[in-house]
């Protein structure tokens, strides 16, 4: 049994999502007792029949797949859609009108006029990512660093270009690293293009120390000498704390170690400071390399281990790791925590798996199993359903199939 209160807000939930659409498939109202109920709470059999009682008394259909309707909508809305699209092209075309105005005042360094058109193409195309841009530029200018940001970050969200978002994100890492620099606003094809210009010019000096100190290191590492081309790569950075390609210099050097964390700490500050998309994009390759040969670790680890192996996984996880690896820990620390009898965290990490990988209907036998043991009835029931309907696999189908029955009689 769950608090009334709860029980009515979740019925007001589905109601309002019914009404919409005229429907709701069984699937829907599992994901949404899901999200609204705690792990240790689940609906009574009596209950379940009130909800679907009262959904069908407001007109709304359970069903188990939405296709036909959904169908029928989208022929409607295709109807609807057709009218709109004049409208839209209209505003696109004023919208670049507004930009290009924007760009004219800003040739003739009239910021304010300038900023009031890119506002003005926004308001009418709020996708309009080189207006974000260029909007983002003037802010800048004005030393309105926040709606900068927000305006990069838009830019960034709405451009299907490439090349556009990859300046962007430049601008937006030398926000944040306190750099600044001129720019300047050009048209190409009624577009912005951003200058790029070097901002950590170096003195002679300097240089020529650097370049010592990058032969020294090189040497070093052809001698094997890694602990002291680690030392000389260390200290380019104190006299060029923004170069780069030296962190990954070192992430390469303690990767070789197979000191995967200090690796990966120098990766990301080389992925930060990257000033150009291949190093980015090498710095990432490694990133997500090295994350792998940390898992590949663990799993070296004996049998036995299994504390420590828990310790280091969730270590892992809080450096928060690319979707891949984060999908691959859930699942390692889910059985790890049912190997130690830890059955509430077990189903929290395989819940946080299905919510990535919700198709795999292994976890979902693994996870009713845990409901049964818990005696959540409906919960093991949910899931062992949802294995029964995807899985192609008919020893797991029967196996769910049985474990069902069990439950039903022993109901």
């Amino acid at each position: 049994m769950i608090n009334y209160n709860k029980f009515k807000n979740l019925i007001k939930t589905l109601i309002n999502t019914g009404k919409k659409k005229r429907f709701l498939t069984y699937n829907e109202i599992d994901e949404t007792l899901d999200n609204g109920l705690d792990v240790d709470e689940e609906l009574s059999e009596e209950e379940v029949e009130q909800l679907y009682a009262i959904l069908s008394d407001k007109g709304i259909e359970i069903l188990d797949d939405a296709g036909e309707i959904l169908d029928e909508i989208k022929e409607k809305e295709n109807n609807k859609g057709q009218k709109s699209v004049a409208i839209e092209k209209q505003s696109s075309d004023e919208a670049e009108h507004y930009n290009n105005l924007g760009l004219n005042y800003y040739r003739k360094n009239d910021l304010d006029q300038s900023r009031e058109q890119f506002e003005k193409a926004l308001s009418l195309k709020p996708d309009f990512s080189e207006a974000h841009l260029n909007l983002a530029l003037i802010y800048r200018n004005k030393k309105n660093i926040l709606k900068s940001l927000r305006h990069l970050k838009l830019c960034i969200k709405y451009s299907k270009d490439e090349e556009l978002r990859e300046k962007a994100n430049l601008y937006v890492r030398e926000i944040e690293d306190g750099f600044e620099k001129d720019d300047e606003i050009e048209t190409k094809s009624e577009t912005v293009r951003l200058d790029e210009e070097d901002i950590s010019e170096t003195s002679d000096k300097n240089s020529d120390e650097i370049n010592n100190l990058i032969k020294f290191a090189q040497t070093c590492k052809e001698k094997g000498e890694i602990e002291k081309a680690l030392a000389y790569y260390k200290k380019i950075l104190i006299i060029a704390p923004d170069e780069a390609k030296y962190y990954l210099e070192i992430a390469l050097i303690y990767k070789e170690k197979n000191n995967y964390k200090e690796a990966l700490e120098y990766l990301k500050k080389c992925a930060k400071k990257a000033s150009n998309s291949e190093l980015l994009s090498e710095a990432k390759n490694y990133i997500t390399r090295i994350e792998i040969l940390s898992l590949q670790k663990i799993n070296e680890m004996p049998e036995s281990n299994t504390e420590e192996k828990i310790k280091t996984y969730e270590t892992l996880l809080a450096e928060n790791p690319g979707e891949t690896e984060k999908v691959e820990i859930y699942l390692k620390l889910a059985r790890l925590y049912k190997e130690n009898k830890d059955v509430n965290k077990a189903i929290t990490y395989y819940n946080e798996y299905l919510k990535i990988n919700k198709s795999e209907e292994k976890v979902h036998m693994e996870i009713a199993l845990l409901y049964k043991e818990k005696k959540k009835i409906f919960l093991a029931l949910k899931h062992l359903r949802y294995c029964v309907k995807v899985t192609e696999n008919e020893e797991i189908k029967k196996q769910a199939e049985t474990f069902i029955k069990e439950i039903e009689d022993f109901s």
